[in-house]
């Protein structure tokens, strides 16, 4: 049933993506997954493939789970491409997305930043789908029963998916110091987002290390039979929970007394900004200018980015570019802009939109004001842009960029809009930076020459290289074996380096001369990223879910003791060459380069038989070919305002890319007489999006056996969509409808039809951010204008309609939301039968009760309905009052509600019921009115002016009795979920014209407007 003709609070946004330009697809397989690209992206593919192999026992085992269908992965080479995807937008929102993924083993990824970034959340995919197959998959009433009981906290969750795609990671242990030294453990059941991962992840770890790896398998199968993680957990481990988290805290709190008790701690901070991690937001990016006067850093709010310029010495903060990136799928991850200082200060902001990579740049910064102004903005063409540098000296940019499936780090011209690589990263970041005279470039990458792209080993042996870029060379400058996350020049001998560690951070000093390594016994555990300034030095830093900039005095960073470093990665094969062009001997260089030859040959081999097994004898990259999947079925009650109660069941199909959707449903009324038939066909390939439609409804009205009618009503509608953006959409759609009333007593009366041709004009918008279910912040809207030209008689109508809405977080535990609704419908040429809006009740009422009035009723007056019935509006909740209140071919209406979820109120997670986790409190008030001719708002109007006498009675008078045009309901509510159906309960009172009518309860499907 097409929710929105009678149902305007359920009504949905049309959804749609913006496809800047058609995708060709392929894909690769091997027996456990099919991973699927477009384009020149084959080598990121491949590594794709080789990352989940290469771990795909590791974490089965720990899981103790075997899967029994491949994983589909969709690679993207970038965060733009990945929004053009029609992925998921079948569904109402991306919580539903992400459900749908897991369940279907399909994972969408795209490559945003490094390798490690991309491998990091590739893995983390893949658990999550396969701890959702352990704890919820199964037969049909499995299922069922671990949907409806099956209600584990987020830590146990998140926790697990980190650390069987991570292990023991330098983050987690970090936020588990920064706890441990505040005093700021949360109680893990109100633990929610990040601080849930980092806890949940510190857990599993301490779990294997203390009791072995085979007891996370043993944890999740008891889970699953007992619906109960903290009962597994102490069943499992033969130990209390409460007592198993005191010696996990213990354990934590020994590790964080061995790091801090011989560092010193950083002081004389100065704060720039900070944000809260819990709300969403994050500083996502950050820039030292050369002369170290001012800073650019952006800050993330969802998906929108605010970038900020701010002047050493001075809080003012100057906002200068802002992106929203209309994130459809709420990443938990995205990229904004990007910066870089050039030479006299000039700033170049580097940002994508609309399918384009755009370098702006900024005048150089010359005045103590600080004021930033856009002198040129470019186009970067055919150019995937990861991170970018500029020259202190020359037009050129130092670029990292992702071609062909590779991430290259090279050099981009100015002048002649030409990038030249000078080195692939083939199994590591790779970190690059202008040299002070920004002439040549220094780069830390990978010691190993590994030529199938993904090294197995020696993840963390990195160079340092010097790059001539007037003889196109490298050399080996020094070598050293740690994760290295940033370098700083500080002299012709000495080199710091920004380093990960098991336990954090650390700050490094080389020395060239003699090679020494030391490590600074300085607490930069905490530290994000840092850039060296000439006398003050910019730190992002995280104290557990606070993140912050701050200058530090340099001289802070010389406090401390050197000590000789000692990597806490595990011993790796000294296997040192340089590039091409080193100086290194190149016969060892020779039989290197041929022993990974062989092994990339070995591999692709190996690769080639598994495809060539699986896939009955194809082998390499096969193109991919449209076949449509069956979604499951959906069903729910539906109470229609004109036929009661009845059922609703819709059907989906769609291909893997849902370029191509096919939908269809029935409605049938408990009588079995009323009807309805619907299907539709949307094709989304493209930025137009097209859809077809077919409707067929059916009443069927017996009131005695003198008069009984059944309506027919058929339409057809051609609609196209066209997105500004993914916010402002304009829809265009052309009709045609039938009204057919039968006389069902006397078969000779001829039908009573009218046929309507119908054009449509629709302006939609939509920001809005899903917070939890039925809670929403943000705004969305609609404005139309639509014609019905009759077909078999003159004239028609003209109508106009708009509708409001807007979503406020006052709290995290209140939320207002309000709607404004109007329309107006103006008859044409004598058009006479003009459909009317109908106010009163509630949308999709269970128990409703129709108000019967003996004129202007569109309902019909003698119990039979209009022909037109069902070309009728319903303008939506009306509280303390019945469906048919009043009508009009006007009407105004504001809703407006106060929202409580009880969750938030008691503490996230303290129930396992779905019932009192989605459980919301309401107060509500509805203000409306309908009418027909003049405003109600005029003397004499068609709501308060009657006509009395006439026809046969020779009197006639017109009497106007000033009531109150707007009818008020005011009451208190109920919303949650209850096997399965978000179910509303409403009480209110009704107040016309100063006078109290009796309260009514309400009991209705849906969520709330």
């Amino acid at each position: 049933m097409k929710a929105q003709e009678f149902f305007p609070t359920q009504r949905k946004i049309e959804k749609t993506r913006i496809q800047y330009e058609k995708q060709s697809w392929k894909y690769i397989n091997n027996e456990n997954f099919e991973i699927y690209y477009f384009g020149k992206n084959e080598n990121l593919a491949k590594n794709t493939l080789q990352i989940l192999e290469k771990d795909f026992s590791r974490m089965t085992q720990l899981l103790g789970y075997t899967p029994y269908q491949k994983v589909k992965v969709f690679v993207y080479p970038s965060q733009d491409d990945l929004f053009q995807s029609n992925s998921g937008i079948s569904f109402s929102n991306s919580l539903e997305i992400k459900i749908n993924n897991l369940e279907r083993f399909k994972i969408e990824i795209a490559f945003k930043n490094d390798l490690k970034q991309f491998k990091n959340e590739l893995l983390t995919s893949l658990a999550s789908v396969y701890v959702n197959d352990m704890l919820y998959s199964g037969s049909v009433k499995d299922v069922l029963q671990n949907s409806l009981f099956l209600n584990v906290s987020d830590w146990f969750i998140k926790g697990i998916c980190s650390y069987a795609a991570l292990g023991e990671t330098s983050e987690m242990n970090q936020f588990m110091f920064s706890a441990i030294q505040n005093n700021k453990i949360r109680k893990l059941t109100v633990a929610k987002g990040k601080e849930a991962d980092m806890l949940g992840q510190s857990i599993w770890n301490y779990i294997v290390k203390m009791y072995g790896a085979s007891s996370v398998s043993n944890i999740l199968n008891l889970t699953r039979i007992i619906k109960n993680e903290q009962s597994s957990v102490a069943s499992t481990l033969k130990k209390p929970f409460g007592k198993f988290l005191q010696d996990w805290f213990k354990y934590y709190y020994n590790q964080n007394s061995f790091v801090t008790q011989n560092v010193v701690n950083p002081e004389r901070f100065k704060t720039i900004a900070h944000v809260d991690l819990a709300n969403s937001k994050n500083i996502s990016e950050l820039q030292l200018s050369p002369d170290g006067k001012y800073a650019v850093f952006s800050i993330q709010n969802q998906s929108k980015f605010d970038c900020y310029l701010v002047t050493n010495g001075s809080n003012k903060k100057q906002l200068f570019f802002s992106q929203n990136l209309n994130d459809p799928m709420s990443l938990e991850s995205l990229v904004g802009p990007k910066f870089a200082w050039g030479a006299g200060n000039t700033l170049y902001v580097l940002n994508a939109a609309e399918g384009k990579t755009f370098l702006n740049t900024y005048a150089p910064l010359v005045s103590s004001k600080g004021n930033l102004k856009l002198t040129n903005k470019r186009e970067l063409k055919d150019l995937n842009v990861l991170s970018i540098e500029a020259s202190a000296s020359q037009p050129k940019l130092l670029m990292k960029v992702l071609r062909n499936g590779q991430v290259e780090l090279g050099i981009f011209d100015l002048r002649r809009n030409r990038f030249n690589a000078i080195a692939s990263e083939a199994s590591n970041k790779t970190i690059g930076h202008w040299e002070k005279e920004g002439k040549n470039i220094l780069f830390v990458g990978s010691t190993i020459i590994d030529t199938t792209s993904i090294s197995t080993k020696n993840e963390s042996q990195f160079g340092l290289y010097f790059y001539d870029v007037e003889e196109g060379k490298s050399n080996l400058v020094y070598k050293l074996k740690a994760d290295v996350k940033d370098f700083y020049w500080k002299s012709d001998s000495t080199i710091h380096f920004f380093v990960n560690n098991r336990l954090g951070k650390s700050l490094l000093v080389a020395n060239l001369n003699n090679q020494q390594l030391k490590e600074k016994m300085l607490n930069v555990g905490n530290w994000d990223a840092f850039q060296w300034g000439v006398s003050e030095s910019l730190v992002r830093k995280t104290d557990l879910l606070e993140q912050q900039i701050v200058w530090v005095p340099n001289e802070e960073l010389l406090k401390g003791n050197e000590v000789n470093f000692i990597s806490d990665i595990s011993d790796m094969p000294e296997v040192i060459i340089g590039s091409e062009n080193s100086d290194l001997d190149s016969t060892t260089n020779s039989l290197i380069l041929k022993r990974n030859l062989e092994k990339k040959a070995r591999l692709e081999r190996n690769m080639s038989q598994k495809a060539k097994n699986s896939t009955g004898g194809k082998q390499g990259a096969q193109i991919y070919e449209n076949s449509l999947v069956l979604n499951p079925l959906k069903g729910t009650f539906v109470s229609d305002p004109i036929r009661g109660l009845g059922y609703s069941l819709q059907a989906n199909m769609n291909d893997l890319m849902e370029n191509h959707l096919i939908r269809g449903g029935i409605y049938l009324s408990s009588n079995l007489k009323n009807t309805n038939w619907w299907g539709e066909y949307n094709y989304l390939e493209n930025r137009m999006d097209w859809s077809i439609r077919y409707d067929r409804k059916v009443l069927n009205q017996e009131n005695d056996y003198t008069s009984s009618q059944k309506i027919r009503f058929n339409r057809v509608e051609l609609k196209a969509l066209y997105p500004f953006d993914l916010r402002n959409k304009l829809v265009v759609s052309s009709t045609y409808a039938e009204n057919r009333a039968i006389d069902q007593i006397n078969f000779r009366t001829p039908d009573n039809v009218m046929g309507y041709a119908g054009l449509k004009t629709e302006y939609q918008l939509e920001n809005v951010n899903q917070i939890d279910e039925n809670l929403e912040e943000g705004q969305r809207a609609w404005a139309s204008v639509e014609f019905q030209k009759a077909t078999r008689t003159t004239g028609g109508y003209a109508k106009f309609l708009l509708d409001f809405r807007k979503y406020i977080k006052i709290k995290d535990f209140l939320f207002f939301n309000s709607r404004i609704s109007l329309s107006h419908i103006q008859a044409v040429g004598g058009f006479s039968t003009t459909p009317q809006t109908i106010m009163g009740g509630m949308d999709n009422w269970l128990f409703q009760t129709h108000v019967g009035r003996t004129t202007a009723n569109p309902l019909g007056t003698e119990g039979l309905a209009n022909r037109d019935v069902f070309m009728s509006d319903f303008a939506g909740p009306l509280r303390g009052f019945g469906i048919n209140k009043l009508s009009g071919n006007s009407h105004f209406l504001v809703n407006l509600e106060l929202h409580l979820p009880v969750k938030q109120l008691i503490g996230n997670g303290q129930e396992r019921s779905q019932f009192i986790n989605n459980l919301q409190l309401v107060g509500f008030t509805d203000i409306g009115a309908a009418w027909t001719g003049n405003s109600p708002f005029s003397r004499n109007n068609g709501f308060n002016t009657n006509e009395y006498g006439g026809k046969t009675n020779p009197f006639k008078a017109s009497v106007t009795d000033f009531r109150n045009p707007f009818l008020i309901g005011l009451g208190v509510g109920a919303r949650t979920k209850i096997l399965g159906y978000y179910v509303k309960v409403d009480y209110a009172y009704g107040f016309e014209d100063l006078s109290v009518l009796p309260a009514m309860t309400y009991l209705s499907f849906g969520r709330d407007f």
